[in-house]
C-alpha cells in the first residue's frame, strides 16, 4: 500500500489545468539551459583568462617549478577551457534549436514510416537523436583537434575514425538501454523507476562497505610496512583515536600521487598511493594524513552521504514522475501523436536532469571546498601546518596539470580550494 501511495504522490503533480500554458513551460526550460550554460562559459572564461594573464612560474612555486612544466600546463589549461567554451556554446545553440523548433515532434513522426508498434518507434527515435546529436558536433570537434593538434596526438583521419566508432557504440548502446528500460517496466510496472535508483546506490555502499572491511586489507599493505613512515603516522592516529591498520599503501607505482579518505556505513580507510611516499618526506605524508583524518573527525562522510541520499532522491523522483507524463508530452509538442511512454523519461534526462545535477553538483562541490578548508585546519592544529604547506607546494609543482584556478571556478567546479588559498589560510591559521 505504502509503495502505491508514493507513487500516486509523485504522479499527482501532472498539470492538468486547460489554462496551463506547454509554450511559456517549454520557454522557461529554454532559458534555465541558457542559465546555466552561460554560467559554465562564464567560469571558465575566467579560468581561461587567469591562465591567459599569469605568464611567469607563481612567486610560491618557483623554487619547485621549471618555466617549461609551467609553460607546458599553462597552454594545456588554455586549450582545454577554449574547447570547453566552445562546446558548451555550441551545444547551447543545439539544444536551443531543437527546443524551440519541435526537432523531437518530427523525429517522432518520421519514426512511424520506420517501424509500426510504439516499441520499435521508440528505439528507432532514441536512434536518430543520438546519430544528430553526435555528428552534428563532430565537425567542431574535428576543428578544435585540427587547431590545437601537436606532434604527440593522433593524425586528423584517426581521430575522425574514432569519433565516428564512438558515435556508433554510443547510438547502439542507447538503443539497447531504451529496450531494457522497457522491457523491465513492461515486466515490473513503472513503480519500479521510483524505487530502482535508491536501490542501487544502497547495494553499491553496501557492496563498498563490505569491500573496505574485508577486501581491502587483503590486497593492500599497511603502514607497518613503510618503516620511514610508520612510528610518525602511527602516533597521530593513535592521538586522534583512529586505527592505524586502517591506513593502507597502493603499491602501484604508476598510481598518481594521492591520499584519500573513504568512510562508509562505518568502514573507513586512508589510502595512500606509493609514489606520494616517494615523493614527500616522512613529516609531510603525516601532514597529508592529518588532513585525511580531518575528513574523518569532522564526519565529512556523513555530509557527502546527505548530499547523495538528496541526489539520488531527485533523481528517483524526476524518473518516476516523467514517465509517460503527459505534462512533459504536452510541454515538448508531440501533438496528438502520443509517443511511447519511454520517451518522455527520455526527454527528462536529456533536458531537465542535467540542469538539476549541474545544481547539486555545483552545491556538492562549494560544500566540499568548506571540507577541504577544515581539514586542513585539523592539520594545523595537530601541529602539522608548516609541513602541509610543503607538501602541497611540493605536489602542485610535480604535478602535470596546471596549479592555478580561479576561485570561483575552483569553487563550483573542483570542490577544492585553489593550493594558493589553502596555502595562505594555513599561514594565517
Amino acid at each position: 500500500m505504502k509503495s502505491k501511495l508514493s507513487w500516486q504522490l509523485v504522479r499527482s503533480y501532472e498539470v492538468t489545468s486547460e489554462a496551463f500554458e506547454p509554450h511559456c513551460a517549454l520557454l522557461f526550460l529554454i532559458t534555465l539551459h541558457w542559465v546555466a550554460d552561460v554560467w559554465k562559459i562564464f567560469l571558465f572564461s575566467r579560468q581561461l583568462l587567469l591562465a591567459s594573464s599569469t605568464l611567469t612560474v607563481p612567486p610560491k612555486l618557483r623554487e619547485r617549478m621549471s618555466s617549461q612544466d609551467y609553460d607546458f600546463a599553462r597552454r594545456q589549461s588554455l586549450v582545454s577551457s577554449t574547447a570547453t567554451i566552445s562546446s558548451a556554446t555550441i551545444l547551447l545553440l543545439v539544444k536551443t534549436f531543437k527546443l524551440y523548433y519541435g526537432y523531437h515532434f518530427y523525429i517522432w513522426e518520421f519514426t512511424v514510416t520506420q517501424a509500426e508498434t510504439k516499441f520499435w518507434r521508440a528505439i528507432f527515435y532514441a536512434v536518430f537523436d543520438m546519430l544528430f546529436s553526435k555528428l552534428i558536433a563532430l565537425p567542431f570537434k574535428l576543428l578544435a583537434a585540427l587547431m590545437y593538434s601537436n606532434a604527440s596526438q593522433m593524425p586528423l583521419a584517426a581521430i575522425t575514425i574514432v569519433s565516428v566508432v564512438q558515435i556508433i557504440v554510443a547510438t547502439i548502446f542507447t538503443a539497447t538501454m531504451i529496450a531494457c528500460f522497457m522491457m523491465v517496466i513492461g515486466y515490473f510496472g513503472p513503480r519500479i523507476l521510483l524505487y530502482f535508483t535508491p536501490l542501487s546506490n544502497t547495494i553499491a555502499m553496501v557492496l563498498m562497505a563490505i569491500y573496505i572491511q574485508y577486501f581491502v586489507p587483503q590486497r593492500y599493505s599497511t603502514l607497518e610496512n613503510e618503516p620511514s613512515v610508520h612510528d610518525s603516522i602511527k602516533r597521530l592516529t593513535t592521538s586522534v583515536g583512529y586505527p592505524s591498520d586502517k591506513v593502507y599503501v597502493n603499491p602501484d607505482f604508476n598510481a598518481a600521487p594521492n591520499a584519500y579518505f573513504i568512510g562508509v556505513l562505518g568502514a573507513n580507510m586512508i589510502m595512500i598511493s606509493r609514489s606520494l611516499i616517494n615523493m614527500l618526506g616522512p613529516q609531510q605524508l603525516t601532514a597529508v594524513v592529518a588532513h585525511e583524518l580531518g575528513h574523518w573527525s569532522k564526519d565529512h562522510n556523513i555530509i557527502h552521504l546527505a548530499l547523495s541520499v538528496l541526489e539520488v532522491s531527485t533523481v528517483s523522483i524526476g524518473v518516476a514522475y516523467s514517465y509517460d507524463s503527459e505534462t512533459l508530452v504536452k510541454i515538448f509538442g508531440f501533438g496528438k501523436d502520443k509517443p511511447q511512454a519511454i520517451i518522455t523519461l527520455y526527454m527528462w534526462i536529456a533536458y531537465v536532469s542535467p540542469l538539476i545535477s549541474d545544481f547539486l553538483n555545483g552545491v556538492r562541490s562549494v560544500i566540499g571546498r568548506l571540507c577541504e578548508f577544515y581539514a586542513d585546519d585539523f592539520a594545523c592544529n595537530v601541529g602539522l601546518g608548516s609541513d602541509l604547506k610543503a607538501a602541497l607546494l611540493l605536489l602542485a609543482s610535480k604535478s602535470t596539470a596546471y596549479p592555478i584556478f580561479d576561485p570561483l571556478f575552483s569553487a563550483w567546479y573542483l570542490g577544492h580550494p585553489t593550493i594558493f588559498e589553502r596555502v595562505d589560510r594555513i599561514e594565517n591559521h
